[in-house]
């Protein structure tokens, strides 16, 4: 389980990373604001692309891992209630229904992997929003 610290990063995190891609596809400015900074248009939650229920069940070494930026997206409340703890490749085709290109881009490497979504996409999708976060904030050379 996380800790409330953690849910706070995660949610900050999470997104920080929606709204860099959602800038770096050309979005409007006022259509970014709307979804992903007011609550009385848009919904969202953080998303557990490898839901909880069956990285738990997993070596306990990876749980760190599942609950971070490799594993977690923003996706429309709507949605992810809608698909629920399913597994990701009966979650896949309603990833593509998403607003949201950060989870279009999700679903993209889920159908690349044919329909898994294990260790190696989790970490491939960490260190390409992790690049792209340090990138924003000036931390690397």
């Amino acid at each position: 389980m996380l800790f409330v610290n953690d849910i706070k990063r995660a949610y900050i995190v999470c997104t920080l990373s929606a709204l860099l891609e959602e800038i770096n596809e050309g979005k409007e400015v006022k259509d970014i604001k709307d979804r992903l900074f007011s609550w009385e248009k848009s919904k969202f939650d953080m998303e557990h692309i490898c839901a909880q229920n069956i990285f738990n069940q997993s070596d306990s070494e990876d749980i760190p891992k599942y609950n971070g930026i490799g594993n977690l997206v923003v996706l429309e409340r709507s949605i992810n209630r809608s698909i629920g703890d399913k597994t990701v490749d009966k979650k896949v085709d309603r990833y593509e229904d998403s607003s949201f290109v950060s989870v279009r881009r999700v679903a993209e490497q889920i159908k690349g992997s044919g329909n898994v979504w294990g260790n190696d996409q989790v970490s491939s999708r960490c260190e390409k929003q992790e690049k792209l976060l340090c990138e924003f904030l000036g931390l690397y050379d």
